[in-house]
């Protein structure tokens, strides 16, 4: 960690001048963070940049937003928030019990990791914290007085417990709640929650859990919201009842149906997809185990969606067109086993159109795996459309009977083919002359692959690792360039030039 300069020993500071020193190192005069229209979070956050800017604080950690997480503090901040001017603190579990006017004013109580086994009913007393954490230690339930804690509004629960403490539904300043996937949350606790911020899923159901209307009033959700074992939701008016299009905060948004559970129900799932229709700025967007042939026409209207996802969608016929979306950077499809095709539709290309059209335009990676029935993934003319021009990484797995796919592949970097039984033309297409930006090939179990490209490495320069396994009967021609190569089960004949 940095020094303060000049050099200072804190033990001889008092308190006051401790504060100054952090004040001119922290923030600088006259620059105070815009408190106008921001959300508490937002306006710690901006405090917390100007910490970090001037080495307060180092060695941040960030989550899948950029948010921060996890960083080190500099030795002049843990000594000054230790100071008694400090109305939060960290303390391990030997302090409760204690009865003392500096316990009675905590902010702050984390008990992270410490060997607590409960807590006391004196809990209640804590009217100012605003901060609890009980993560990771053996607590397996809470005291009544919880509830009581009307100023809490963070609050992380251990990962396993006995009993959901229903006095959280006091809590109507709770911001942040996080607890363990596998703890059931009763119904009616969640839909009096309406300052929530973040919330890690919900898993609505039928019987004592909450039903997915609780989400029509927490409409200040941001970053992500996961919502599992959808097949429960009966119909249109109860999906609408979760008003997801006016969580305009929400970026990323998980939508998960149960997967062992029969297909009946198929016809409800297309209309409450329909329904749970995301605010526009939406950014990524994932879909488990949805059942019907048809995916939602919301989709092509998305324009601020950066990545979607679509795993397990068994019956899905057809993929809507996502070639027009502007922000479009990753698509990944897994399991969609009844798609035969992909075709126009999925670029969006107008074909009676003149004009000059362009299609993915900022797609980066592309991963489709387990497509069992896919036959054709269609070519677009390239002297009328720019199509994939940015796409760096594609991955085409488990496709077996593929047998033709495009050509034009101008900045793709990064290719992995494997474990298809009829590849050779869908492979020796990609593997075009119009490569030659590649760094990584990596193909296996292909059949129909007798060789490769002799003008492969030739026309890819910065190719540095090649990896081929259960290739039988292929022709290679490897480079002296590669610094990794991997063969195993391939071919008898093999030249290094």
């Amino acid at each position: 960690m940095v020094e303060t300069l000049p050099r200072c020993d804190l033990d001889k500071l008092s308190d006051d001048e401790c504060w100054l020193i952090l004040k001119d190192r922290a923030i600088p005069v006259g620059s105070p963070p815009n408190q106008y229209d921001l959300e508490m979070e937002d306006t710690g956050n901006e405090y917390f940049n100007i910490l970090l800017q001037n080495t307060f604080f180092q060695d941040v950690k960030r989550d899948f937003f950029g948010n921060i997480t996890k960083c080190k503090m500099h030795d002049l901040a843990i000594y000054v928030s230790k100071s008694k001017y400090m109305r939060s603190s960290f303390f391990n579990g030997a302090f409760l019990g204690r009865n003392s006017p500096e316990v009675k004013g905590l902010r702050v109580l984390n008990l992270y990791k410490t060997d607590v086994q409960e807590l006391p009913d004196s809990i209640g007393k804590l009217k100012h914290l605003r901060y609890l954490n009980v993560m990771k230690t053996k607590i397996k339930a809470f005291p009544k007085s919880l509830g009581q804690l009307y100023n809490l509004q963070t609050l992380k629960m251990p990962r396993i417990l006995e009993k959901f403490p229903m006095e959280i539904a006091n809590l109507i300043n709770l911001r942040h709640v996080y607890f363990g996937q596998n703890v059931k949350v009763p119904a009616g606790v969640l839909e009096r929650l309406t300052n929530l911020r973040s919330l890690p899923y919900v898993k609505v159901g039928k019987g004592r859990g909450p039903r997915i209307g609780e989400l029509g009033g927490l409409n200040h959700l941001k970053d992500t919201l996961a919502i599992y074992n959808l097949e429960t939701v009966r119909d249109k008016e109860e999906a609408e009842k979760a008003n997801l299009a006016e969580k305009k905060h929400v970026r990323r948004l998980v939508l998960r149906w149960g997967r062992s559970r029969p297909s009946n129900g198929a016809d409800s799932d297309e209309v409450v997809l329909e329904v749970l229709r995301p605010h526009s700025s939406l950014e990524f967007l994932e879909i488990h185990g949805f059942m019907v042939v048809k995916l939602p026409s919301w989709l092509v209207l998305s324009n601020n969606l950066k990545e979607i996802e679509l795993q397990g969608c068994i019956n899905c016929e057809g993929v809507p067109t996502l070639g027009r979306l502007p922000n479009l950077v990753h698509v990944s499809m897994e399991g969609m086993q009844n798609v035969k095709c992909l075709g126009y539709e999925f670029y969006g290309y107008d074909h009676i159109s003149d004009d000059t059209e362009v299609l993915f335009p900022a797609l980066r990676t592309s991963h489709i795996t387990q497509a069992i029935n896919l036959i054709e993934w269609m070519r677009v003319p390239t002297e009328r459309v720019e199509v994939f021009s940015f796409l760096e990484e594609l991955t085409l797995t488990c496709c077996g009977q593929l047998r033709n796919a495009p050509s034009h592949f101008p900045s793709l970097k990064k290719l992995e083919i494997g474990n298809m039984n009829s590849g050779g033309n869908a492979i020796a297409s990609i593997l075009s002359d119009s490569l030659t930006n590649l760094t990584c090939l990596q193909i296996w179990n292909v059949r129909g692959l007798v060789c490769l490209p002799e003008r492969l490495l030739e026309n890819n320069q910065k190719l540095s690792c090649l990896e081929i396994r259960q290739l039988f009967g292929a022709n290679l021609y490897c480079s002296s360039r590669l610094t990794l190569l991997r063969i195993s089960s391939a071919t008898e004949y093999f030249r290094v030039s």
